[in-house]
């Protein structure tokens, strides 16, 4: 019998996210999925949309009432949420998807997450659940979650196509202003290393550490070389992904990572922490790809490397386009219901 599966779809026609991406890819999949026959799809929003077929439940209640009556109704098996939580009460099995639980694991890096810790704790003892990455899985297991779970086979999102820039070379990141995201550590690395003519490029909108991220940059000593940018279109993103010189993630923690697999499925030469999904990912290539994230010396001589050396740069290429790929969207959504 065909399986019936019901898509929280709210993600969907909110603003971008790595967790949105995941949500639209997750998406893409179970379409594939539905046109092929193999499962039978319905979309719950909260708001209309021209975007795709969708049954739209009102927003207040929605995941606690709405949701659960609705895929009752329609007699689904199966309800996918794509984000770290879940009904209180459901009859219909629910399929949360857990992205990242750092929270958990050093709750001094990420303030004012009581609500998502609630919510991640309970989607985890209620439930099998989907999982963005290995990385997170273990990470689940360390706080003590025995459930069943599906990793997702994700890689790269976005399809980047690498290309000149015009305008001054630059070393990359994107992230948030946040504490965990280790941004200020990076200007730290920034004034240690030779930069010769490059910039540093931050995409970072602000967060929960803007001020100290702040305070970084006004103590930097090459400050006039570091340039913070937001509130770019999603094809002017792309354009800064591919016409990057080589990218940088320095997070203590990241449960996935999706701009670093983006530029390295590009072969575009990164680097990242040693700490998180990036060092999980990173660590398995004898070019050497990682570096302390604590440790701005460190970091000082790796952006260096990436920056000025030519063999290295073309051996970080070779591996990434070896080892990461473009996302099957459909093994996700398999992955997911399974």
């Amino acid at each position: 019998m065909t399986k019936s599966v019901m898509l929280d779809g709210r993600l969907l026609v909110r603003g971008p996210s790595g967790v949105g991406d995941v949500a639209a890819g997750l998406h893409a999949g179970l379409v594939d999925l539905h046109r092929s026959g193999a499962i039978r799809l319905q979309v719950a929003v909260d708001q209309p949309t021209t975007q795709f077929e969708a049954t739209v439940l009102p927003p207040r209640g929605f995941m606690h009432w709405h949701l659960p009556r609705a895929a009752r109704r329609a007699e689904s098996d199966l309800i996918v949420v794509p984000r770290q939580t879940r009904p209180i009460i459901s009859s219909v099995p629910v399929r949360p998807v857990i992205h990242d639980v750092g929270f958990l694991s050093m709750p001094e890096e990420y303030l004012d997450a009581r609500a998502i810790t609630l919510s991640t704790r309970y989607a985890m003892r209620r439930s099998k659940v989907a999982v963005v990455s290995e990385f997170t899985l273990q990470e689940m297991r360390a706080q003590g979650f025995h459930g069943g779970a599906s990793v997702l086979p994700i890689q790269a999102v976005h399809r980047v196509e690498r290309r000149e820039g015009a305008g001054a070379p630059y070393l990359l990141t994107v992230g948030v202003q946040n504490r965990h995201k280790n941004l200020a550590r990076l200007v730290q690395a920034w004034d240690l290393a030779d930069t010769g003519d490059f910039e540093l490029r931050i995409c970072a909108r602000p967060g929960n550490a803007a001020r100290e991220f702040e305070e970084a940059l006004e103590r930097s000593t090459k400050r006039q070389s570091v340039r913070v940018v937001g509130g770019l279109s999603q094809d002017e993103y792309l354009a800064m992904l591919g016409e990057c010189h080589a990218y940088v993630q320095p997070s203590l923690y990241e449960g996935l990572g999706i701009p670093l697999l983006d530029v390295a499925a590009a072969g575009i030469p990164v680097i990242g922490s040693e700490l998180g999904n990036t060092g999980s990912v990173l660590e398995p290539s004898e070019v050497g790809l990682t570096f302390d994230p604590l440790r701005p010396d460190e970091m000082a001589r790796a952006i260096e490397r990436v920056l000025h050396d030519a063999a290295y740069r073309e051996a970080a290429s070779q591996w990434q386009m070896q080892n990461i790929a473009m996302t099957d969207w459909r093994a996700v959504a398999q992955a997911a219901i399974g």
